[in-house]
């Protein structure tokens, strides 16, 4: 099992200028990449898990999904998972 979080955006983000970054400096065992999903394997103190990202260009959103083991560091794991992928930018 896992758990869903839903992080907002404000458009113009785009997926694919992040989806470009991540292939380009993708680290193999540790990264995968789809078309439409970013995953990486994570270490948070004891904590040890993934992560994977996808999104949701309709809704303005990226759904977060964190493996069961990560769920408690949530707190401090979704601000760095926001700004790796630019989230709280505002193009204003």
């Amino acid at each position: 099992m896992s758990e869903l979080l839903y992080l907002p955006y404000l458009p113009p983000w785009d997926w694919q200028q992040f989806h470009r970054y991540f292939a380009l400096r993708l680290l193999p065992g540790v990264e995968v990449l789809e078309p439409l999903r970013y995953s990486r394997s994570v270490r948070l103190g004891e904590g040890c898990g993934w992560f994977s990202i996808r999104p949701l260009p309709e809704q303005n959103r990226v759904e977060l999904q964190l493996s069961d083991s990560l769920a408690e560091q949530a707190p401090s794991l979704v601000p760095r998972i926001s700004k790796m992928f630019d989230l709280n930018t505002d193009p204003a």
